[in-house]
This record gives C-alpha cells, sequence and structure tokens, in this order.
C-alpha cells in the first residue's frame, strides 16, 4: 500500500510539476512575443519618424506659413533713405507686412525706372501710390497758373455751359485773330480752364516760351489791334493738340530780317 501510495504521490507531483512548468513557459513565450512585438512596433515607429518627421515637419511648418501670409501682404518699401526725384531704380525691394500695419494706398506692385519718388522717404518705409510719379506726369518747374484778366475775349454762354451738370471740363485753344490782316493763330494748345470768372480767365501756363507767346499776342494786340479769342475741343479725349502757329513779334522781325538781308546779297 504504502509502496503504491508513494507511486501515485510521485506521478501525480510529476505531471503537476510538467503542467506547471509548460504553463510558466507558455507564459515565458507570451512575454517575449510581446516584448518582441513591441520592440518591432518601435522600431517601426521610429523609422517611420525618422523619414516621415521632415515631411510631416514641413506640412505643419507650411499650413502655419499659409495662416501666417493671409494676414501679411506684399508691399514696396525704401531700401535706403531717399531724396525726392530719385528714380525708383533699385532702391525699392518687396517685403511682405501685416495687414493691420500698411497704408491703404501702399503700393503693392513692383514699377519700372520710368518712376520717380514726389517726397523724402527714411529707409525701410512703405511707399505708397502717392509718393511716386511717372517721369511723363511730372509737373515741369515752370509751371504755373497765369490770370489774364480782361484781355482775351471769352465766347457767350461759356460760363453756364462749363457749370452745368456733366459738362465735361472746357478744353479750349487761345488764338490771336486779325480778321483785316487774314490771321488767326494758335498762341496756346489744348488749354483745360481751370478757372473762368466773367473775363477773367486762369491758365496752366506750362513754361516760359507759352508765357512769352501770351506776352507777345498782348503786346501785338494793343499794337496793332486784333484779339484774343477762345476755341472750344468739342471731344478733347480723341481731339489731337493743335498745333502752335504763332510767332513773338522779336523772332518775326529777326525772320523779316534774315528774309530781307538774304534778298540784298
Amino acid at each position: 500500500f504504502k509502496f503504491k501510495f508513494k507511486r501515485t504521490f510521485l506521478k501525480d507531483n510529476f505531471t503537476g510539476f510538467r503542467q506547471n512548468d509548460l504553463k510558466s513557459q507558455a507564459r515565458k513565450h507570451r512575454i517575449q512575443g510581446v516584448l518582441l512585438t513591441l520592440i518591432i512596433v518601435s522600431a517601426v515607429l521610429i523609422a517611420a519618424g525618422y523619414f516621415l518627421w521632415p515631411k510631416l515637419e514641413d506640412n505643419i511648418r507650411t499650413s502655419i506659413q499659409k495662416e501666417i501670409d493671409k494676414e501679411m501682404v506684399v508691399v514696396s518699401v525704401t531700401k535706403r533713405a531717399i531724396d525726392i526725384r530719385e528714380h525708383i531704380g533699385d532702391n525699392v525691394i518687396q517685403k511682405k507686412i501685416k495687414k493691420e500695419d500698411i497704408p491703404k494706398d501702399a503700393l503693392v506692385t513692383a514699377l519700372s525706372s520710368d518712376y520717380i519718388f514726389k517726397r523724402t522717404l527714411s529707409e525701410n518705409e512703405i511707399i505708397t501710390n502717392g509718393d511716386v510719379i511717372k517721369l511723363t506726369d511730372l509737373i515741369p518747374d515752370s509751371r504755373r497758373y497765369q490770370e489774364y484778366n480782361g484781355v482775351i475775349d471769352v465766347p457767350s454762354g461759356i460760363e453756364e455751359y462749363r457749370n452745368s451738370e456733366n459738362s465735361e471740363p472746357l478744353v479750349v485753344d487761345v488764338r490771336y485773330q486779325n480778321l483785316s490782316e487774314e490771321r488767326n493763330e494758335v498762341i496756346l494748345s489744348k488749354k483745360e480752364l481751370p478757372l473762368l470768372i466773367g473775363s477773367t480767365i486762369w491758365f496752366e501756363i506750362e513754361d516760359e516760351r507759352e508765357r512769352k507767346l501770351m506776352d507777345s499776342a498782348m503786346k501785338e494786340k494793343q499794337l496793332d489791334g486784333g484779339t484774343l479769342i477762345l476755341t472750344i475741343y468739342t471731344d478733347p479725349v480723341i481731339q489731337e493738340k493743335a498745333e502752335v502757329t504763332y510767332i513773338p513779334l522779336d523772332e518775326r522781325d529777326m525772320i523779316i530780317e534774315d528774309t530781307e538781308g538774304g534778298g540784298d546779297s
């Protein structure tokens, strides 16, 4: 009985130990499998992160930049301090500025070199449309408004026409007319009337040449008669500027002297 009991006990005990050992090994293998899986997953994630992070970082940076750009505007800025009448040239750079920091009329387009500055600007100052002017639109230094009071015959009804609603600014030629000498010559061509009150007229005199023409015509009117008259352009937008045909008295005298001198020879 004792022997049988011992054999049974040993057999059961061995079987129990074996089962426990198998369970332990299975648990060990599961743990190893889990650890191996974690190691593989971690390696994959690290590798993916290594290769994908720069691209992801670029995408994030691009998205952030796009959001920033929505609040930015590219404007023209001075590269250095600018003096009046300097050409744009390479003195201007394009720069992104926050919308809230730029004036409403900021210059947002690059301009060619045929523009100049109308005022002095400091370095890195935002340029506005009013700060520059095209050379062809530059007002000459000699341009002045000149008043002529009672020396030009004003057509009847011109004031009413000029002040009527929806009428365009009047553009006229000033002519010297002397019917007895069959003369009708253009003194000033295609001039807008900025001011007309009764017989008082204001013109924009472009230069000393135009001033000389008017002075000579007024002198000739006093000496030889004749009148100064206005002729009105019917469509100044498309009509060409009339050719100036009036010759000042002193130049006319020189022409006559040259002609007579040539005849004597």
